[in-house]
């Protein structure tokens, strides 16, 4: 807790340092990071995975913005991204000899790029920067290389990279234009294969779009009510519906306000913490967002539940673009439960462990169409994403090797699934699957 606390006090850009303070206190300022981090090491113990490790008391550290700190690792929170995180974590410790950290968490790549710009807090969207990126004194990342954002989600944040202030400390990718981790992420939605064959019985083709169309029929009676799926359990460890909008930033509310700006009940404005005037889904029993398909009528609703509010904005235009009964809520720790006991509707993606076992099938939309993906309009079946690796331009110079090695660095898609599948269907944690794979 002191080691997350402490760094993000020094190097806070919203609490500069007063007028008057002589030049020198920010040379001060680095002599107590210094410090500070060189004690964090003396207290933390060794826990080696490979058997000719480097001795943690020979390992090495950066120097990044003219401050000698750690290597500083941000990890992304979904398991493949975790198993990247670890995996290098080790090498770059055992093996090259440095001191690595954590440099921070999230379940979305945006704050991690942001995180390698020097940003503090948590930014989803370019309406934060103001308040939690203004940039101004003496900047310092504690963050220095990001493994695996999906491509097409980084969105915005490329084109904002490019203007200043941000340019001069925009991340390196690496690997240049066509550098990835060697595979593609695939995601989509799914469902119980046994709903499936229980609707082909009736005739009922339910792995199409085309079936759920309530103007011509609809397909509910095949899934769990919503009065079935017990929510208390989703926001004991979850986030309320009027926040796991907010929590993917504005722009998923905006596009659907652009195509669908019919359904005006589907949206509502709030001022977030920063008090700025956001746009969200709306979720009149503060639970699930209905689609136009079955809001006047919930019960006719087909639940789709999925984890740190992931997919949403994929299947929230498809249920009215194609006049589909979606009912959306997200949840965290209880999801895989959730879809276990229920025969619902969820979002998963590939490479991943966690519904590794579950018989689900998949919902077919139309063959992916670029072009309207690209103007976020998805109504058509989401394409295949690139996993790339971002690094701080310091890293470059200051710590070749770890450039090198981290720009080497590549997967197969089926090595990741069998990394995976190991380590999940072990109950071995991320870094004991990374050690196994190493």
């Amino acid at each position: 807790l002191l080691f997350v606390s402490m760094p993000l006090t020094v190097y806070s850009r919203q609490a500069p340092m007063p007028r008057g303070v002589p030049r020198h206190s920010s040379r001060l300022l680095k002599f107590f990071i210094a410090g500070f981090f060189h004690c964090i090491k003396a207290q933390s113990s060794d826990s080696s995975c490979l058997p000719d490790a480097i001795d943690p008391t020979l390992r090495k550290d950066v120097v990044v913005d003219g401050v000698t700190m750690p290597l500083g690792i941000f990890q992304l929170g979904w398991q493949s991204a975790s198993m990247n995180y670890d995996i290098f974590r080790i090498f770059a410790a055992e093996v090259l000899g440095y001191n690595v950290i954590q440099s921070g968490f999230a379940v979305s790549a945006l704050p991690g790029m942001w995180a390698l710009v020097g940003c503090q807090g948590a930014i989803y969207d370019e309406v934060q920067l103001a308040s939690l990126c203004p940039l101004s004194g003496n900047v310092t990342s504690t963050s220095h290389l990001l493994f695996e954002p999906w491509d097409f989600w980084l969105g915005n944040t490329m084109h904002t990279l490019q203007v200043e202030p941000y340019k001069s400390r925009a991340p390196i990718r690496l690997g240049g234009e066509s550098g990835d981790l060697g595979w593609e992420g695939t995601s989509a939605t799914y469902f119980p294969q046994d709903v499936l064959d229980t609707a082909a019985r009736d005739g009922v083709a339910l792995n199409s779009y085309v079936a759920y169309n309530v103007s011509n029929f609809n397909p509910s009676k095949y899934f769990t009510s919503l009065e079935e799926v017990n929510t208390t359990e989703f926001y004991g460890n979850a986030s309320r519906c009027s926040e796991f909008w907010s929590a993917q930033g504005d722009s998923p509310s905006r596009y659907y306000q652009h195509y669908f700006p019919e359904d005006t009940e589907g949206l509502e404005t709030y001022i977030d913490d920063h008090g700025n005037e956001r746009l969200r889904g709306r979720c009149e029993d503060g639970v699930w967002w209905l689609s136009p398909g079955c809001r006047s009528n919930p019960s006719t609703c087909i639940p789709w539940v999925t984890t740190y509010a992931s997919g949403l904005d994929l299947i929230w235009q498809k249920s009215i673009y194609y006049n589909m009964p979606i009912a959306i809520a997200s949840t965290m720790h209880n999801y895989v439960e959730t879809i276990l006991n229920h025969k619902i509707m969820t979002y998963t993606w590939s490479p991943d462990a966690t519904l590794v076992g579950l018989d689900l099938t998949q919902l077919l939309f139309p063959v992916n169409d670029l072009e309207l993906d690209d103007k976020h309009f998805f109504v058509t079946q989401f394409r295949p994403v690139r996993a790339s690796k971002w690094a701080h331009a310091d890293i470059e110079k200051e710590a070749p090797r770890v450039w090198l090695s981290a720009t080497k660095m590549n997967l197969t898609k089926s090595m990741m699934i069998e990394a995976l599948e190991y380590t999940y269907g072990n109950g071995l944690t991320s870094a004991e699957g990374a050690c196994h794979f190493l």
